[in-house]
């Protein structure tokens, strides 16, 4: 009984917002028709002089049913179109909402797929003002992600997070598990740095891990800032596939399907840096979910 007591309910209100609808205006409308044909009247009758009984009917009755003929016309075209009006007026709100929680955030990766980041140095300047920056160390093949707020209001308090992965192998596919998400820096200098607010056009980059010289690939925060069974994550050298999330207080999140082959570089035959190899590339992304699934 509740359940027809409330559509019995719902019916009746989506009715009287019909009739609201049909008869909202229609009134004025005929009026200021009626009001035209009037005039028109007017000019007539003042132009042809006719008999008393013509000019009554001319400027009295003429224009009493073309108000009743066109106001009763325009509600009943109102009464059949307010259904549709009203499916459409919502419709549209829908996707103004929509339009409002779609993603303001561009991922990409960068054009050589990793990125080679200085992690000591100085730089020294001259009296004449110029200036030299010396390395002092570096880490080679750091997989990272470009994030940019291509909305038009500022995004605040942007995380980036792991959500899941697995390794495939050779000779088997393995998941690794951690429980929690394990939130990524942006920051190569800080990895700290796991908050940020990203102001319209801006973009920053999503430090995710760093490809060592035999092919090990390790999420890009220090040890000690991880629980204990997030401490090998990703791993040994083979093929990662990883969901990032990136996620604001002023939006959806956008998550990403990335894939990261890593690999052992060649040794070099005399002098020169020996380094792993990277290849990465995004699969898919999608917001508030990627739609792949992990294999």
């Amino acid at each position: 009984m509740a359940p027809l007591l409330t559509t019995t309910k719902g019916a009746a209100a989506f009715y009287w917002r019909c009739l609201q609808r049909a008869f909202s205006g229609k009134f004025a409308k005929a009026e200021g028709w009626t009001g035209g044909l009037s005039i028109i009247a007017v000019v007539i009758a003042w132009i042809a002089s006719p008999s008393a009984g013509d000019e009554r009917t001319l400027l009295t009755v003429l224009p009493a049913a073309f108000f009743v003929g066109a106001f009763s016309l325009t509600v009943l075209l109102g009464i059949i179109l307010a259904p549709f009006e009203i499916y459409r007026d919502e419709l549209r709100a829908r996707k103004a909402a929509e339009a409002l929680r779609q993603p303001k955030i561009a991922i990409s990766l960068p054009d050589t797929g990793t990125v080679n980041i200085e992690t000591a140095g100085s730089t020294t300047e001259s009296l004449a003002g110029s200036r030299q920056t010396v390395s002092g160390s570096f880490m080679t093949d750091v997989v990272c992600l470009y994030c940019k707020n291509v909305g038009e209001v500022p995004l605040r308090n942007c995380r980036a997070r792991v959500l899941s992965a697995s390794r495939v192998s050779d000779d088997d596919t393995a998941a690794l598990k951690f429980t929690e998400s394990i939130e990524l820096p942006w920051r190569k200098e800080d990895t700290s740095c796991l908050i940020v607010d990203l102001p319209p056009g801006e973009t920053r980059r999503i430090w995710i891990g760093s490809v060592r010289t035999h092919g090990h690939f390790w999420v890009y925060r220090e040890l000690k800032e991880l629980a204990l069974e997030a401490q090998q994550v990703f791993g040994p050298p083979g093929t990662y596939r990883i969901v990032v999330q990136v996620d604001s207080d002023d939006g959806p999140p956008m998550q990403v399907l990335l894939e990261v082959k890593a690999a052992e570089g060649r040794k070099p035959e005399k002098a020169g840096l020996w380094r792993g190899i990277a290849q990465v590339a995004i699969l898919a992304q999608g917001s508030p979910v990627v739609e792949a699934v992990i294999a």
